[in-house]
């Protein structure tokens, strides 16, 4: 699926190639905040943003 913007074509690649430097930010970020923390309130939402990042690797990756 590719939608054409003027001359630039969108496809899902270039959508989780942008999504994946998103969560690869915010995950470090989180990782940041959690090791600088008294409490280690977010671990899991950790985790959880490390899987999304992986996900979007793998499909910012993915050859069609």
């Amino acid at each position: 699926m590719e939608i054409k913007v003027g001359k630039r074509t969108i496809t899902p690649k270039s959508i989780f190639n942008i999504m994946f430097i998103l969560v690869l930010i915010a995950t470090i970020a989180q990782m940041i905040i959690n090791v600088t923390s008294d409490r280690n309130l977010i671990t899991g939402m950790v985790i959880f943003s490390a899987c999304a990042t992986g996900l979007c690797y793998y499909f910012s990756k993915e050859d069609n």
